[in-house]
């Protein structure tokens, strides 16, 4: 699963465990098992917007 497909604002936490996920996961979660936890109620729309300003920068050199 590509975790960049999950929206940010869907996530309510992350867990992270280093060892013993290998119990509950199987012979994946050697390394260790990230979960992220979802929110159960969101009613409505996000919106984020992000305006970036560029400005040239001219070197003179004499």
């Amino acid at each position: 699963m590509n975790i960049l497909s999950i929206p940010l604002d869907a996530i309510e936490t992350v867990e992270v465990q280093l060892d013993g996920g290998s119990a509950v996961y199987g012979a994946d979660a050697i390394g260790g098992v990230v979960n992220f936890i979802t929110k159960t109620e969101h009613h409505g729309i996000t919106l984020n917007v992000k305006q970036k300003r560029v400005t040239h920068v001219l070197m003179f050199n004499p």
